[in-house]
């Protein structure tokens, strides 16, 4: 479901003086007095039933105002019990009242920009009031922050090490270490890189090599097969992840992005057999782009797709250099899900503005 963005007109009047330390409100009332020193607009034509619904829909809100070419925002936590057809007021503190749509706001009347205060001092001067969510595209990556891939990998290794004892004797864990290791080298070896260095048709070769068998290239197709049937089938998503894209989906844009697996539809498989291939609005892979995460070509495609910027996205991953860096140089809001491996490392990193362990807690956290 797309975000909901609404609009209205309010105007000026030689009484605005927008000094107030800390609050800041829009009315319908034709005039004000000096003493109303928060209002900035009067003459507003909003619709209070309208504003009403977007304050219990999002749980944070930003106000735009445009005049004469100038522009000012506001952001703060909506009111769910915002009821006003009169007047808007929006407060840098916590009191909340009917009237009050936000509360800890970023700016009031005062810290917004002069000039177009002084322009609103003029009878009649139109500003344009657009409310909208602060967040409109919520961005998921899928291994390890959706689903659970380790458990399909090892599901994978432990079916193609018993192939491989049965047929060239190797050990068990022999199999097991060597393909870990591969894949440890590649994950690291492949971030921002090509696409290619995550097909597994590229790993088997190495894997032989390493153990000192010689086999067919017909033979690594089949294991590069048996690797991903044996994956999709034991990959599972974690607890809360459908029910998190789902409850997001009805008030945001909820995008996959992923790296690659080698050729997209191998990935698109194993979404189809986790259930979510509906779930999202847009799934992007590196495959795309030609590149891995972390991908400003990625991004970019995302942005125009939406037409949104940065500032308007969340992105959440489980892996910080690769999900989140970038992610945070854009503008986006960044959480880290904390699963796995990469979870566990104990390190605090400055681009990741929330973590958290259950997907159950994702949509309480966009709320706050």
């Amino acid at each position: 479901m797309a975000s909901k963005t609404y609009s209205f007109k309010a105007y000026g009047h030689p009484n605005i003086l927008g000094t107030h330390m800390n609050t800041l409100e829009i009315t319908k009332d034709k005039g004000v007095s000096e003493r109303g020193n928060c209002i900035i607009a009067v003459g507003a034509d909003f619709s209070g039933t309208k504003i009403s619904e977007m304050a219990k829909q999002y749980g944070r809100l930003r106000v735009r105002l445009q005049v004469a070419g100038l522009t000012d925002e506001t952001e703060f936590k909506a009111n769910r019990d915002f009821s006003s057809d009169h007047e808007i007021v929006i407060r840098l503190g916590n009191f909340e009242s009917e009237r009050t749509l936000g509360t800890d706001a970023t700016k009031s009347s005062k810290m917004l920009d002069r000039r177009m205060i002084e322009k609103m001092q003029t009878p009649g001067q139109e500003m344009t009031v657009v409310v909208e969510p602060v967040y409109k595209v919520i961005i998921f990556d899928l291994d390890g922050t959706l689903e659970d891939f380790d458990r399909g990998k090892f599901n994978a290794y432990e079916k193609l090490a018993e192939v491989f004892l049965k047929k060239y004797g190797l050990y068990p864990d022999t199999t097991v270490r060597i393909l870990e290791d591969i894949d440890h080298e590649n994950v690291i070896r492949g971030i921002g890189g090509n696409p290619e260095s995550f097909d597994r048709r590229k790993w088997f070769p190495e894997f032989f090599r390493r153990a000192g068998l010689k086999v067919s290239k017909a033979e690594i197709d089949e294991y590069v097969r048996l690797y991903w049937k044996h994956t999709n089938e034991g990959a599972a998503l974690l607890p809360g992840a459908k029910q998190a894209v789902a409850e997001l989906r009805k008030r945001y844009h909820v995008v996959m992005m992923s790296d690659s697996d080698g050729p997209k539809p191998i990935k698109i498989e194993r979404v189809r057999m986790l259930g979510m291939e509906k779930s999202f609005d847009y799934i992007i892979t590196g495959d795309d782009v030609g590149q891995n995460k972390p991908s400003r070509k990625m991004y970019e495609k995302v942005f125009k797709r939406f037409g949104v910027k940065g500032r308007d996205c969340v992105m959440i991953g489980d892996k910080p250099w690769a999900d989140l860096v970038l992610a945070k140089e854009l503008g986006m809001k960044t959480i880290w899900m904390r699963h796995g491996p990469w979870g566990n490392d104990g390190k605090q990193y400055d681009y990741v503005d929330h973590s958290i362990n259950d997907l159950n807690d994702l949509c309480g956290l966009l709320e706050k």
